[in-house]
């Protein structure tokens, strides 16, 4: 099960956070964010190591930015430079296949791009948007 997501712009500031932490258990939930804070250093040395020409078709799906004991990290990088990533129990990440993975970050960018494309939402704020929440539930929610 996703345990925490953040959606970030390209200047790394976040757009939308998201833990399954209570709220009392803040020590979780710090771990959770710094971690996702750290993956960001990840995120940006694999986007800048990628050889630019080299089949111009990249694959916006970074897999496993790095793990840890209890979780994994994913990333995720559209043409826009918005970066996607996304904590995954261990046990849980063992269960779950590659396809599975790009099909959450493919719903997540699609639900993304449905956001910026209201004409009322403010490039660069945080997402308040009730149908990029739905989807962010069914992705937190699946096992």
């Amino acid at each position: 099960m996703a345990v925490a997501l953040a959606l970030i712009n390209k200047d790394n500031s976040p757009l939308y956070l998201r833990t399954v932490a209570e709220p009392a258990n803040g020590e979780v939930a710090h771990k959770l964010l710094y971690m996702l804070h750290t993956s960001l250093d990840v995120v940006e040395e694999k986007v800048n190591s990628s050889v630019p020409g080299k089949n111009d078709s990249r694959d916006l799906c970074l897999g496993v930015l790095y793990s840890l004991d209890e979780y994994k990290l994913y990333g995720y990088v559209t043409n826009t430079k918005i970066k996607i990533v996304i904590i995954v129990e261990l046990g849980v990440a063992v269960q779950f296949r590659d396809n599975d993975l790009r099909n959450w970050f493919n719903r997540l960018h699609q639900a993304y791009t449905e956001v910026i494309s209201n004409p009322f939402y403010v490039a660069g704020e945080e997402i308040k948007s009730k149908k990029f929440e739905a989807v962010v539930n069914d992705i937190m929610r699946k096992q």
